[in-house]
């Protein structure tokens, strides 16, 4: 699906002055060598999307996640438990099962 830039109403676009969004975007743009800002996006459909970070040229596109403060211990194992799915995921398309906490091949191995 093909996609437009299109005009912000402003630079910044949703994020406040001084934000902790607007310091992200500042700082990737910093690390990756290039301008990221929200944009609005146009897409074939006349569906209009806004993106939280996007190089003028559309080649580079982030989303930000500004957790601030301390995780709370439920947070904390959900998210531990997420990330070892995601590795077993990954484990299995690459040809391995998850058996009782270890890897075994498919194919015997």
């Amino acid at each position: 699906m093909r996609l437009k830039i299109a005009n912000a109403p402003s630079e910044w676009s949703r994020f406040a002055d001084g934000s902790i969004e607007q310091r992200m975007l500042v700082a990737i743009s910093a690390e990756l060598g290039a301008q990221l800002r929200p944009r609005p996006l146009l897409l074939e459909n006349r569906n209009r999307v806004e993106v939280e970070g996007i190089d003028p040229d559309g080649r580079i596109v982030v989303q930000l996640v500004a957790n601030q403060g301390t995780y709370k211990m439920a947070a904390h194992e959900r998210a531990k438990r997420a990330a070892c799915r995601t590795r077993g995921d990954r484990a299995d398309r690459a040809g391995t099962e998850r058996l009782g906490g270890s890897r075994r091949s498919r194919h015997g191995h």
